[in-house]
């Protein structure tokens, strides 16, 4: 195995995942390298002054932080905490208040936009049958007087 292996092993072993099998196998390899005895010493010191720095908790600190919690909420109140939410809410509501307006009055111009090109249409219709009905003209320049002479071809 190689070192890397035994380094994992020794760290498997401080955090108690180490099988008793595999324990006995690190021993071994412990007494016969002096790289992997060191590590094993460096994170043996490591355990112990991280076990050295747990203090207990004191009562006195859980008690102030449970009153101060229980104050800080009967202080606030849903809108107070909310504050935000409400008037994001309330925004909401307004701007899809007036869409639906928008919508609806936008509807009524395009229907009246509608009647109206309808209508345009109608007349465009007319004008051109119209124009049609109206019979051609035959247009002549007489030589002597320069006269224009437009007579009706029926």
């Amino acid at each position: 195995m190689k070192t890397e292996d035994y380094k994992y092993m020794i760290n498997s072993y401080f955090d108690g995942e180490l099988n008793r099998e595999k324990e006995a196998l690190l021993f071994t390899y412990l007494s016969q390298d002096e790289e992997c005895r060191e590590y094993f010493k460096s994170m043996n010191l490591l355990k112990s002054s991280v076990e050295k720095s747990f203090e207990d908790f004191p009562l006195q600190l859980e008690e102030r932080i449970l009153n101060s919690a229980g104050s800080v909420s009967e202080r606030n109140g849903f809108f107070n905490k909310n504050i935000f939410a409400v008037v994001s809410y309330s925004l909401a509501v307004i701007l899809l208040i007036f869409s639906i307006m928008f919508y609806r009055e936008s509807s009524s111009y395009k229907e009246k936009l509608d009647t109206a090109i309808e209508q345009v249409n109608k007349q465009n219709q007319i004008l051109q049958a119209v124009l049609n009905s109206i019979p051609s003209v035959v247009v002549k320049a007489s030589e002597v007087k320069n006269d224009i002479i437009v007579t009706p071809k029926l």
